[in-house]
């Protein structure tokens, strides 16, 4: 390695084992595939194309540490630290290249990160993958079949005889709920008082997923003009779009009730259209009119939709299936230009659903946190994570108001900050500062330095240390004492005057 290369410390491995790494700054692995997965099986998530591997570290949705693996020093024994994560406890176990999740549930669904530190001049890297949770009833169906069956010939999106406004071009006027002086955006609700307790948990967590990785808040409905009614009605429908005033959305129980159904209907809700619908549809899908239901046409008009720079997604949950509304079981949907492209499979908001949700609502910098991982102590290391949601464009760290970079100490990757080897003047006031192009927003914590304890050994030669000391204090006080008795003894028999050494009683010899 050249002087030249900036490096940095390979905080995850001193963690554990107390062995520095020093390696290249961040680089980037290719995204994963999805990883789909049914509720109760279990999940394996892989470090892609990797060698060398001294530590990986893996961050569950939201950002929170799972834990880390990372190799010994010289090739010693590997080590496994886990961190204390409710939803995860008893479930989470890493490799060198693996994260496996048991029995997964619907909660666990959302965007997995790996941050792998190798030996080789790729250095510090970070990859991800998303994780689709469906329900074990739905092994067979999807979102797109359980909406066509729940709604027994009608549409999902409800349509006001007013304006016939059925797209997200609406967006583009106003139709999308405000956002509030501290970036979130805030979605009131009402729940039906028919829905069970089952089901009001299930709607719940459909809103919790949309709220994990955006800055969509949904709240119960106080005071607010414009809210979302959410009642049992015909089917799963909604308005696309804030409307204004009461906005029903259907979310029919039984047949409705499932976290991807519920997701799409919010998303309706939110401002978007089916993604079959889209302005560039031609392009991906070829429509067969000629074998759709009579009346049902209108689901397949294409619409001028703002499509938010994300590219076309078949596994989006806004994608109809092969055979929607078919009168002969003959496609209606064909993706071109392979016609064998898995289409409208999805049983959950897929990681393009995220990105366009997050940008159509500008979630950027938003509700910032700032967390100590672990107990500083002198000597030992730290880890500081900063966590927000939206999509970020750079993070700043910085130390009683002075900006932090990497060095032999400090080690940065996306928002984590490990510092080793703590000394006393580590401590003080820590920011993290998170910004976008529009937006900047920034959080405080105060890292202390506690002093490392004394070990037993450390104690014990502490007591030897003070007990060698003492004695030789002792033994020259006993020698001081001796001597100054021998000099009396001189000085009497000689009759020297001890005080006036130049008195001499009998006169001058």
């Amino acid at each position: 390695m050249t002087p030249s290369q900036t490096c940095v410390l390979a905080i995850y491995v001193s963690t554990i084992l107390g062995t520095l790494h020093c390696q290249p700054l961040l680089g980037k692995i290719p995204e994963v595939d999805p990883v789909v997965v049914r509720s109760g099986d279990d999940a394996t998530l892989s470090v892609p194309g990797m060698m060398g591997i001294l530590s990986a570290t893996w961050h569950a949705p939201g950002g929170v540490i799972l834990g880390l693996w990372a190799q010994g020093p010289d090739g010693g024994p590997s080590g496994v630290a886990y961190s204390h994560v409710p939803q995860y406890s008893g479930r989470v176990k890493i490799t060198n290249s693996q994260l496996r999740i048991s029995t997964v549930q619907i909660d666990d669904a959302g965007n997995y990160t790996v941050t792998v530190v190798t030996n080789s001049t790729s250095g510090i890297t970070v990859s991800s993958v998303w994780v689709q949770v469906y329900e074990d009833t739905l092994m067979k169906h999807t979102v797109s079949e359980i909406l066509e069956a729940a709604n027994a010939g009608l549409d999902d999106i409800s349509v006001a005889p007013v304006d016939q406004r059925n797209a997200d071009p609406c967006t583009a006027r106003g139709c999308t709920w405000e956002k509030s002086t501290d970036g979130s955006v805030y979605v009131p609700y009402v729940l039906g008082n028919e829905y069970s307790p089952i089901d009001r948990n299930l709607i719940q967590r459909a809103m919790a997923s949309i709220q994990s990785s955006s800055c969509i808040r949904f709240r119960p409905r106080q005071t607010e003009r414009d809210y979302l009614q959410i009642y049992s009605g015909r089917g799963c429908s909604s308005f696309v779009g804030r409307r204004g005033s009461v906005q029903q959305v259907s979310l029919q129980r039984p047949g409705c009730m499932f976290l991807g159904t519920i997701q799409h209907e919010f998303l309706h809700a939110l401002g978007f259209n089916h993604e079959h619908q889209r302005s560039d549809r031609d392009k991906y899908v070829r429509i067969h009119l000629e074998n759709v239901q009579s009346g049902k046409e209108r689901n397949f008009d294409q619409v001028d939709t703002l499509n938010q720079n994300t590219p076309y997604d078949y596994s989006s949950v806004m994608h109809y299936h092969r055979a929607a509304f078919s009168k002969n079981g003959q496609a209606t949907l064909v993706p071109i230009p392979n016609s064998n492209v898995p289409i409208g499979i999805a049983f959950s908001m897929s990681h393009n659903d995220f990105i366009r949700l997050n940008r159509l609502y500008e979630c950027n910098a938003l509700s910032v946190r700032l967390t100590i991982q672990s107990t500083a102590i002198e000597g030992e290391s730290v880890i500081l994570q900063c966590t927000w949601a939206g999509n970020q464009t750079s993070v700043t760290w910085r130390r009683n108001g002075v900006t932090l970079t990497p060095d032999s100490r400090i080690a940065m990757s996306e928002g984590i900050l490990g510092i080793s080897t703590l000394e006393r003047e580590d401590a003080g006031e820590y920011s993290c500062t998170v910004s976008t192009a529009e937006t900047t927003e920034t959080t405080r914590a105060t890292l202390t330095v506690h002093y490392k304890c004394l070990t037993l050994g450390g104690l014990i030669g502490i007591v030897i240390a003070c007990f060698i000391v003492l004695s030789a204090l002792c033994i020259a006080i006993v020698l001081l004492v001796k001597q100054r008795k021998a000099q009396q003894k001189v000085h009497t028999a000689y009759g020297v005057n001890i005080r006036n050494p130049n008195f001499m009683p009998y006169g001058n010899t």
